[in-house]
């Protein structure tokens, strides 16, 4: 355009244009990703503990990992449903002690009102990643990783899994002790030969751990941002496009933050969502007054679910209207919100009575 014509302000015209192009803001390229903000240092063992599902070998397991020490503890379970992710919870609890924070994703194993009500009789704070941005939940991802190696290892090979796991939690890591030293203030005896001296029980100065977890963390934030690039805070009220389940781009309104970098969004068709701020584009299009509007169910980050749905598998639920006539006490009941694995607030659709 400079090439043949000219006027003031040619380039703010042409961003404009592009930002207001329907094709252009769908099509978009992806945000980068933005610094590493590492989670807080525990001051003791299991005060911070990760979870997470994974399957392998087309089994499912759970697995319990420790911020401070990086312990872990794996079963594999007979179903996912909530019921039973609560149970392993009890076990692991009953063996190393109730945990101040817990960390998961956002599944509906964990969503659930059954687990929202399991944290709050057992006083421990339940703390979510943002849906589909599963590196807020590193150390459990990473976990993973490392049990599926020993796992796909000890298969090809025929070894005990358990002697395994058992090796892995006497093995030093970087900071210079084992996770079963930081846990357990003590070595485990495993089949390599060992001075009895070195398994009676020690104390470990827990403030210079950390300084050494701190290092530790610093120089894997350093690596990491060295491509990244901080992305600027949205308000309430912000035109923004949101990347859902695919690549592309739709249009979006910021309702209100939820947490650390995310935000609830609401769709011109009225569903909500919960969304890292990686996956949302600030855009100049004018949003529509009703899209403005926060429901004001939003505000109850767990409603009962339905009891034919307590472990929801789809990620998104399509949403619709109360009718708003005819409807008997008991679909109304049925009626009431809930949230998704997604952390979107959905608002089940019924047919009124004729």
């Amino acid at each position: 355009a400079r090439d043949i014509v000219f006027w003031p302000g040619l380039t703010k015209d042409i961003t404009d244009l592009i930002l207001n192009c329907n094709i252009c803001l769908e099509f978009r390229n992806s945000n980068p990703k933005e610094p590493l903000q590492t989670h807080e240092i525990p001051s003791y063992p299991w005060q911070t503990i990760a979870s997470d599902l994974f399957l392998w070998d087309d089994k499912d397991y759970v697995l319990f990992v420790d911020y401070y020490s990086r312990y872990f503890e794996v079963f594999r379970l007979t179903n996912t449903h909530s019921s039973t992710i609560i149970s392993k919870c009890k076990e692991v609890f009953a063996r190393h002690g109730i945990p101040e924070r817990f960390i998961s994703d956002n599944g509906p194993q964990y969503s659930s009102y059954e687990f929202a009500d399991f944290s709050k009789q057992w006083n421990f704070q339940h703390v979510t990643s943002s849906p589909r941005y599963p590196r807020s939940n590193g150390l459990a991802e990473r976990t993973v990783q490392t049990i599926k190696g020993i796992l796909n290892k000890c298969k090809a090979d025929g070894q005990d899994i358990d002697l395994a796991f058992l090796t892995y939690r006497t093995t030093p890591l970087d900071i210079g002790f084992s996770p079963s030293q930081l846990l357990m203030s003590r070595r485990l005896r495993s089949n390599i030969p060992v001075v009895q001296e070195s398994l009676k029980p020690f104390h470990h100065d827990t403030d210079k751990i950390r300084v050494k977890l701190k290092l530790s963390h610093d120089k894997s934030k350093s690596y990491h941002d060295r491509s990244a690039h901080p992305l600027k805070p949205l308000n309430s009220g912000d035109s923004v496009r949101v990347q859902l389940n695919d690549k592309k781009w739709s249009p979006a309104i910021i309702m209100q933050p939820h947490g650390n970098r995310s935000y609830l969004v609401k769709t011109p068709a009225g569903s909500m969502y919960r969304r890292n701020r990686r996956f949302l584009h600030k855009t100049n299009e004018a949003p529509q007054p009703d899209e403005l509007t926060l429901p004001q169910y939003e505000v109850l980050k767990y409603e009962p679910l339905q009891e034919n749905t307590p472990d929801l598998k789809s990620d998104d639920v399509q949403s619709g209207e109360n009718p708003g006539t005819g409807i008997s006490p008991k679909l109304q009941e049925q009626s009431k919100p809930y949230v998704t694995r997604s952390g979107r607030t959905v608002k089940p659709k019924i047919i009124p009575s004729m």
